[in-house]
């Protein structure tokens, strides 16, 4: 910060406090007009300009990224590819890829042109080092040096510089096009990357119950509701003696999204219940006789 804008600062900080545009600042009467008017436009606004100027700057901003990528929200294009044969939700995540790789496309063509533009821009340089080496080359020449290197025709050069030139000039104006161009397509191409979780996701998930992973999971919660009906039933029979628990639990498993399984009872997603029964019976025949055959009285699941 310059001197005279510290000055500037502390007066503002000073008006603040004291309240009074006539007050004393540093020992000298406030009359400056700048400081006076920025006292007012605090009064009125609630900030300094500068602050206005900042926020008017990131709405502009932000005002300029709404419209960059204007277009990329809601669905991907219907006919963007062929999705032929797959689900709901992968064809939606394949429609979105392509959408993806159409913007990233145009990006890369045009920091393939932004490129191209440059090296337009830097050609008359070379050609003014050759034509230097050339004027370097005759010198020599003169005084009985001759390298025998093949020499250019300086009318060759003079004519190439002036076209090299003419085109870098016209490639300096397309190139602030052109990176005006490419910052929008960054931002297309962010905003789709960011969008990516949002097809993506469901998209796994639909190819997971296609595989039968919620048939799978119906099954094996069956399959552990039958064994902790046999544990339960133990641990109320045995007073919870060794066997883990003190009694039955009820316990409710997640339900899984998968379509195949949405409209499954809550039940089936339930392990409750106990089997004393079995483990009565087993008592009284382990009282008969202690060797007596176990499997007979517990039905194990498969």
């Amino acid at each position: 910060m310059s001197i005279s804008g510290g000055i500037f600062g502390r007066d503002l900080a000073r008006l603040r406090t004291v309240g009074n545009p006539d007050a004393r600042l540093d020992g000298r009467p406030n009359t400056d007009p700048a400081v006076l008017s920025e006292w007012a436009y605090f009064e009125k606004h609630g900030m300094t300009r500068a602050q206005a100027s900042e926020q008017a700057k990131a709405r502009r901003r932000d005002d300029f990224i709404d419209e960059a990528v204007r277009g990329l929200t809601g669905e991907p294009p219907q006919d963007i590819c062929n999705v032929r044969g797959l689900g709901q939700k992968r064809a939606l995540f394949a429609r979105y890829t392509a959408w993806r790789r159409r913007e990233t496309i145009q990006q890369s063509e045009l920091l393939t042109r932004k490129t191209e533009l440059e090296a337009m821009i830097a050609a008359p340089a070379a050609t003014e080092a050759a034509i230097r080496a050339a004027v370097k080359n005759t010198a020599a020449a003169l005084m009985g040096r001759d390298s025998g290197e093949p020499k250019a025709s300086r009318k060759t050069l003079d004519d190439r510089l002036s076209s090299e030139r003419h085109t870098a000039e016209a490639a300096a104006e397309a190139l602030s096009e052109v990176e005006a161009e490419i910052e929008i397509a960054n931002l297309r191409v962010a905003r789709l990357d960011e969008r990516e979780g949002e097809f993506l996701n469901p998209a796994m998930v639909e190819v997971a119950d296609d595989i039968g992973l919620g048939d799978l999971y119906l099954k094996k919660i069956a399959e552990l509701r039958e064994v902790s009906k046999l544990i339960f039933g133990l641990a109320e029979v045995a007073g919870g003696y060794g066997s883990g628990f003190e009694g039955s639990i009820a316990v409710k498993m997640p339900r899984a999204g998968f379509h195949s399984i949405a409209k499954r009872p809550a039940s089936d997603f339930a392990i409750e219940g106990a089997r004393v029964d079995v483990w009565r019976g087993l008592a009284q025949s382990l009282l008969l006789d202690p060797r007596h055959d176990a499997s007979k009285f517990i039905p194990l699941p498969k």
